[in-house]
C-alpha cells in the first residue's frame, strides 16, 4: 500500500533526494547525532520545516490504545497489492512498533451507511478508517455530520483526503476519511500522511525516506526514524507540551541515551 507508493516516490525523485542532507549522508539515518535526531524530531511532531503543512505548536499524542475499524474499502485494488484491510493493518503494526504506543485493527466492515455493522465497527474503536464511494461521498456528509473544512475537503475529487480530532494535545477519538474514487497513488498517500497524523506526526510523503526505509516488501522504522518518533511517546514529554520545552526535553533524554555527541551539546544549553 503505502510502502508501494513511497517507494514508487523515492524512485520518481532520485535527483532531489540524493542532494538531501540525509540521502546525501546515509550514515547519519543508522548512527545519528543527537542534532540529527532533534532535527528530525522538530520535523515529524511540530512539522518545522519551512512551508510545511499543518504545522503544529505542542506536543500530540495517544494516551490510551488505538484500536482501528477500517470502514469501505476502494472500488478496485490491483490483484498484486494486499487488501485493503491487510494494507491498514501493516501501517498499524509499524506504529505498534514504537515503545508507549498500542495500535491495532479491530474490526473492518463494508460502507453501507444503513447498516448496523458498520455503526458497532465505528463505535467499537477510537479510531476509524473510512472510504466514502464517491457516489455516496454528498449523502454522507448531509448524514454524517462532518464539519465544514472536512466536508469541503472530502467533496474535493482533487483532495478527497481528511483527518478529524487530530489537532488536540491529547489524540482520543480520531477518523480518517477519503473518497474511494481516489487514484492509487493519491489513495495511499492519504493513508500514509493521514495515519501519521493520527498518531500525533506530521510526516509528509516528501518527508518519509527520513523516517522509513523498505524492508522485505515491507515499511519499517529506521533507527533515525525511530528515535525521532520515539520522542513523542516518550514519558517525559507530556500532551501539549510547547515545541521549544519538547526540544529541550528532547536533548537531555537523547543525552541520556549516551548519543553520540549528545553529552557534550547538552551540557552547551540543551537542558
Amino acid at each position: 500500500m503505502f510502502w508501494k507508493v513511497l517507494v514508487a516516490s523515492v524512485a520518481g525523485l532520485v535527483a532531489v533526494l540524493l542532494a538531501s542532507f540525509f540521502l546525501a549522508q546515509p550514515e547519519r539515518r543508522d548512527a545519528p547525532s543527537v542534532e540529527d535526531v532533534v532535527r528530525l524530531f522538530d520535523r515529524i511532531a511540530f512539522a518545522s520545516s519551512e512551508n510545511a503543512k499543518g504545522q503544529m505548536p505542542y506536543v500530540r499524542r495517544w494516551t490510551t490504545a488505538v484500536r482501528i475499524a477500517v470502514i469501505g474499502s476502494p472500488a478496485e485494488v490491483a490483484e498484486s497489492e494486499p487488501s485493503w484491510a491487510d494494507g491498514v493493518r501493516r501501517m498499524a503494526l509499524l506504529y505498534d512498533s514504537l515503545p508507549n504506543l498500542d495500535v491495532s485493527v479491530v474490526a473492518s466492515t463494508d460502507f453501507d451507511l444503513a447498516s448496523p455493522v458498520m455503526t458497532a465497527a465505528g463505535e467499537a474503536a477510537n479510531m476509524r478508517i473510512i472510504i466514502v464511494p464517491g457516489d455516496e461521498v454528498n449523502t454522507f456528509i448531509d448524514q454524517g455530520g462532518v464539519p465544514p473544512v472536512g466536508a469541503a475537503a472530502l467533496g474535493s475529487s482533487r483532495d478527497g483526503c481528511v483527518v478529524l480530532g487530530a489537532d488536540t494535545p491529547v489524540l482520543a477519538n480520531v477518523t480518517l476519511l477519503m473518497r474511494g474514487d481516489l487514484s492509487p497513488s493519491r489513495r495511499n498517500i492519504c493513508l500514509g500522511e493521514g495515519m501519521a497524523r493520527a498518531m500525533g506526526y506530521v510526516i509528509d510523503a516528501k518527508w518519509a525516506s527520513e523516517v522509513f526505509r523498505e524492508r522485505q516488501k515491507t515499511l519499517a522504522f529506521h533507527p533515525l526514524g525511530r528515535l525521532a518518533a520515539a520522542l513523542v511517546y516518550d514519558p517525559a514529554l507530556t500532551p501539549g507540551m510547547e515545541r521549544e520545552a519538547a526540544l529541550a526535553e528532547a536533548r537531555r533524554l537523547l543525552a541520556d541515551k549516551g548519543l553520540d555527541g549528545a553529552a557534550k551539546e547538552g551540557s552547551n544549553g540543551g537542558n
